[in-house]
């Protein structure tokens, strides 16, 4: 980001020699009246009393969001889309997503690639699995917590519906 530059692209208060910026934010599952879009977020100058006329730059932080379709639809929107929705589909395998990446965008698949994409994925495998580590444990405590007071028939409810399993937490103040 911009504030990382200090030191190595400029020091002291030069910023005059600041690089502009761009984050690509992807948005996984969007919803379908936003699926396959991409936006460009920038910061702009307006003076909106007086005449003060400002001469730094605002064009050098840029965010760009990439809108992903719910479960990797593959079909519609740009090449970007498609390339990305494959790489990250779950429905596909290793083998067929490199299938895909070298036949319909060109990719050569390198050993680097495949490290890269196979760390990728584990890094997601690894906090989906500190998502479920950390769902379990909440219900866990929640169902303690139900059955040390005594509410053992509420306890088949929590566990089936999520609606009442909210209440619960929140009535137990369990995060």
């Amino acid at each position: 980001m911009v504030s990382e530059q200090k030191d190595t692209e400029f020091r002291h208060d030069e910023y005059g020699d600041l690089k502009k910026v761009y984050s690509i934010w992807l948005f996984m599952e969007s919803p379908e009246y936003a699926a396959h879009t991409i936006s460009s977020y920038t910061i702009n100058h307006n003076t909106l009393y007086g005449e003060y006329v400002e001469k730094e730059r605002y064009d050098l932080m840029n965010v760009i969001a990439v809108r992903l379709a719910v479960n990797g639809n593959l079909e519609g929107g740009s090449e970007l889309h498609q390339m990305l929705e494959t790489l990250f589909s779950s429905r596909m395998t290793v083998q067929e997503k490199e299938e895909k990446l070298e036949k319909d965008f060109g990719m050569r698949i390198t050993e680097s690639v495949k490290k890269g994409a196979n760390s990728m994925c584990n890094y997601s495998d690894f906090v989906e699995g500190q998502g479920i580590k950390k769902g379990e444990s909440r219900l866990g405590k929640l169902i303690s917590a139900l059955l040390k007071d005594g509410l053992t028939d509420v306890v088949e409810c929590v566990a089936a519906n999520e609606e009442i399993r909210a209440e619960y937490y929140k009535k137990y103040n369990i995060e």
